[in-house]
């Protein structure tokens, strides 16, 4: 269980799936304050009408005291913001480094799976059979693929239940994400001194090791990260432009106006929250 727990600190996947159900049960959560909290605005404009220290034209001006609004709302949209880029981009990462990144995680899971196993060894013939680290690394191989693109297939379906807005302002919070991630393997390679998190690709302490070439921080590291960051931005954009497609023209509704005489929209109003007993 120790080892479990110490892998996760390096599993890219562990962090964006994190993110993404936390954003998801931040959206819903605010949206069930934000019903509540109507329902609250409306049962109090309903009394100042029945005890009459309201006039049935001031019933709009009637808001929810400060101290009893919630913005929960706003940590949901960064959170949303920042977790949906992040599931789109995951994949297409793996995409691009398939053999380099899937091959450490494999590695990762067959050293897992039995005592005798060893990550370097698996690393160094990975490539000659694939398939056999693959069935050996047992039920974590499978539970990694669905983490991997589960969430792809939830977010399009949740996209079209939803009508959040995204702004570009939040994009920043991609690179800061980035930037912690980047961090966090860092330390973690330097407290755990051989380890490697995607061979060839993501490796801090690529120069300490045997046969290294000098530099290789760049291309077996840094270049990692900056394609990252550039996959993020399409992926944010891409959902952003989504987003605001489907507002204009799917969730977009044709509403009938009526022009009204004050006299009828004060009578309205009155019947709408002033019950004859």
């Amino acid at each position: 269980m120790y080892v479990w727990a110490k892998e996760i600190f390096c599993q890219l996947q562990f962090y964006v799936l994190g993110l993404w159900i936390y954003a998801i049960l931040n959206v819903a959560t605010s949206a069930g304050r934000e019903v509540v909290e109507l329902k609250m605005v409306n049962k109090i404009k309903e009394d100042k009408l029945k005890a009459g220290t309201i006039q049935p034209e001031q019933v709009d001006e009637i808001e929810l005291p400060s101290e009893e609004k919630s913005v929960k709302w706003k940590t949901a949209i960064i959170a949303y913001s920042v977790a949906t880029p992040l599931v789109l981009a995951t994949p297409i990462m793996f995409a691009i480094f398939s053999d380099s990144m899937y091959e450490g995680e494999v590695c990762k899971f067959f050293s897992l799976a039995a005592e005798e196993h060893d990550y370097f060894a698996c690393t160094q013939f990975y490539a000659t059979n694939p398939q056999h680290y693959i069935d050996a690394s047992g039920f974590r191989y499978d539970a990694f693929i669905t983490a991997l693109y589960a969430p792809v297939i939830f977010f399009f379906f949740e996209m079209c239940q939803n009508q959040l807005m995204m702004s570009w302002r939040h994009i920043w919070y991609q690179y800061i994400f980035t930037a912690v991630y980047a961090l966090a393997t860092g330390l973690y390679q330097i407290s755990q001194g051989d380890t490697v998190i995607f061979p060839r690709t993501l490796d801090w302490l690529c120069e300490s090791r045997a046969g290294a070439v000098e530099g290789c921080l760049v291309n077996e590291c840094l270049l990692w990260f900056v394609y990252f960051i550039v996959v993020q931005t399409g992926c944010f954009a891409l959902i952003l432009v989504m987003h605001y497609l489907k507002a204009k023209f799917i969730c977009k509704k044709n509403i009938k106006i009526e022009m009204q005489s004050t006299v009828e929209l004060q009578s309205l109003t009155a019947s709408r929250y002033l019950k004859v007993q």
